[in-house]
C-alpha cells in the first residue's frame, strides 16, 4: 500500500469507509478505484446475472469520484 493512499483514506465519507468495512471490497481494491476514479479511468461494471449487485458496486465506485461530477444510471434490457 503506498503511503498517499494511507493518508487519503484517512478521512473520507463514511460510505466509502463501510464498504472496506463491511468486506464489499478490502483496502487495496478501494484504493485502486479511487485512484482510477480520480484519474478519470473508464470502468466498466458487469456480471450476467440479475440482482448480482452490479449498481451497488458501481455506486460504491461512484463515491470515489469528486462531488461535481454527476451520476447517469443507464439501465439495459
Amino acid at each position: 500500500m503506498c503511503a498517499p493512499v494511507t493518508a487519503r483514506l484517512a478521512a473520507p465519507s463514511s460510505r466509502r469507509v463501510r464498504v472496506v468495512r463491511n468486506g464489499a471490497l478490502d483496502i487495496a481494491m478501494a484504493s485502486t478505484l479511487w485512484l482510477l476514479v480520480e484519474k478519470k479511468a473508464s470502468l466498466v461494471v458487469a456480471a450476467g446475472p440479475r440482482m448480482a449487485g452490479k449498481t451497488t458496486a458501481l455506486t460504491a465506485i461512484m463515491d470515489f469520484a469528486p462531488p461535481r461530477y454527476t451520476r447517469i444510471y443507464t439501465r439495459g434490457v
